[in-house]
């Protein structure tokens, strides 16, 4: 009684810790805004009708592509919940979701400041700088999208086991099939930046479409039966995880094709020189991290499973990551776009070291 009161208690405190940090990110929100742009004023007395069905029309749009989101999301944990054994399995397909999110983090952090970049361009209409933004900032995700996700899916098991405190080869095995799908939909997110610029979000809608119709193709012969049973009872899980698994890929480099052919960037140099450059670094990358964790495997302390897993992460995961960053770095970048990238990174590094040294004076 007094486990399950003490769970209940971390559950009620973790729901009231959610609920403030929301409200205080609002607050937040505002009063960065109402700093950066003084002439703007939140009030309901400036509240006009036009004003009202413009801020509809266009909300309701992108509010439709996160509802069609969170129904894929949430609907596939309940055909997994209802298929495959309940709760439990469900625990194990979140973990590996909640690891592959926060792989991706990073890559998700550099895309969400080009939607204005690619609206002020858009305004311009500057073509020629709007394509160089594309191809340079889908380099820039490529890299370090394949790097996270490279490094998730080499030492999947010690993160988990650190996280959990536990081995979990269910979700494991998740991860490792998910991780190309994460990649493929983390490449769009350059493109869908460029779509919003403009106001649109046809293409995200039927890529939403696509990815839905291909999921439900594989998923729903699940529930025919073969032999006296569902087929689902022999292989209803990995064949959910196969199933989102193509639909994201597949959904995704159609919408990079119907994105390059609409932008006029060209989808086959696109493919050739980012996409195929780093699938194939990655690819190697995986292969070497699986062969170099085998060979350290043994070289860790003799603490328990967690501190084991931990250890492992962050020294031998450390050098891989340093590792397959050079790879990546030299494998899929020009010596042009390294200088560039290169000059970047330094100044705000000086920027980041002048703000200090003023601080501490």
């Amino acid at each position: 009684a007094r486990a399950a009161n003490g769970r209940v208690g971390v559950a009620m405190a973790l729901a009231i810790g959610h609920v403030t940090g929301q409200v205080l990110a609002m607050i937040l929100a505002r009063v960065m805004c109402w700093r950066i742009c003084p002439a703007i004023r939140f009030s309901l007395s400036r509240v006009t009708k036009a004003g009202l069905k413009h801020l509809l029309s266009l909300g309701g749009r992108f509010q439709l592509l996160a509802v069609m989101a969170m129904a894929i999301t949430d609907g596939i944990k309940i055909l997994i919940s209802a298929m495959c054994g309940g709760p439990d399995v469900v625990g194990q397909y979140d973990l590996a979701e909640k690891l592959l999110t926060l792989a991706k983090s990073f890559s998700s952090s550099l895309i969400a400041p080009l939607m204005p970049a690619f609206a002020h361009l858009h305004a311009g209409q500057d073509v020629a700088r709007k394509h160089s933004l594309f191809i340079s900032s889908s380099k820039l995700v490529a890299i370090t999208a394949a790097a996270a996700l490279a490094a998730t899916v080499v030492f999947a098991d010690p993160l988990l086991a650190a996280w959990a405190g536990q081995e979990c080869p269910l979700a494991a095995w998740t991860i490792r099939v998910m991780a190309a799908g994460y990649f493929f939909w983390l490449m769009t997110g350059v493109g869908t930046a460029s779509l919003r610029g403009q106001g649109t979000v046809r293409l995200e809608l039927t890529n939403a479409v696509i990815r839905t119709l291909i999921a439900a193709a594989i998923i729903v012969p699940l529930f025919v039966s073969w032999g006296g049973e569902p087929l689902y009872k022999r292989w209803g899980y990995e064949g959910i995880i196969l199933g989102v698994l193509l639909s994201r890929v597949v959904s995704s480099i159609w919408f990079l094709a119907a994105f390059s052919k609409e932008e006029g960037t060209g989808f086959i140099s696109y493919a050739r020189e980012i996409l195929g450059k780093t699938i194939l670094v990655g690819v190697l990358g995986v292969l070497g991290g699986f062969l170099f964790q085998n060979l350290v495997h043994d070289w860790v302390p003799s603490w328990s499973v967690r501190w084991q897993a931990a250890f492992q992460v962050l020294v031998w995961g450390s050098i891989f990551g340093l590792l397959l960053c050079i790879g990546l770095w030299y494998g899929v970048l020009a010596r042009m776009e390294r200088n560039f990238f290169s000059s970047k990174v330094f100044s705000i590094w000086n920027g980041w070291a002048k703000l200090a040294s003023v601080t501490r004076t």
